[in-house]
C-alpha cells in the first residue's frame, strides 16, 4: 500500500514560502507503483534559487512500516527529474 501525500510530505517551500504540500503534488500510478507528481498541472514557478528560493520538501520515509522480502530492495525515495 502506498503512502499518502500527508503522510509523506511534511513541509513544502516555494521560494522560502510556506505553500500547501496537497495543492503541488498529486499521488499517480505508475508502472513502479504509486507516485507524487510535482507541479503536474504546471502553476508552480520558482523564481529564485539557492537556500533563500527553489522548491524545498520535507519528506517523512517511513521507514517503520516498510517490510523487507525477496523482492525488495530498500527503503526511501526515488527522485525522478524531467525537464520537459
Amino acid at each position: 500500500m502506498a503512502h499518502s501525500l500527508n503522510e509523506t510530505f511534511k513541509t513544502c517551500y516555494v521560494d522560502s514560502a510556506s505553500v500547501p504540500c496537497q495543492d503541488t503534488f498529486v499521488q499517480v500510478k505508475t508502472d513502479a507503483g504509486f507516485c507524487h507528481q510535482f507541479n503536474g498541472d504546471g502553476k508552480v514557478y520558482s523564481h529564485a534559487s539557492g537556500l533563500s528560493g527553489g522548491v524545498q520538501f520535507v519528506m517523512d520515509t517511513l521507514t517503520h512500516e516498510y517490510y523487507i522480502g525477496p523482492f525488495s530492495h530498500s527503503e526511501g525515495f526515488s527522485v525522478c527529474h524531467l525537464n520537459i
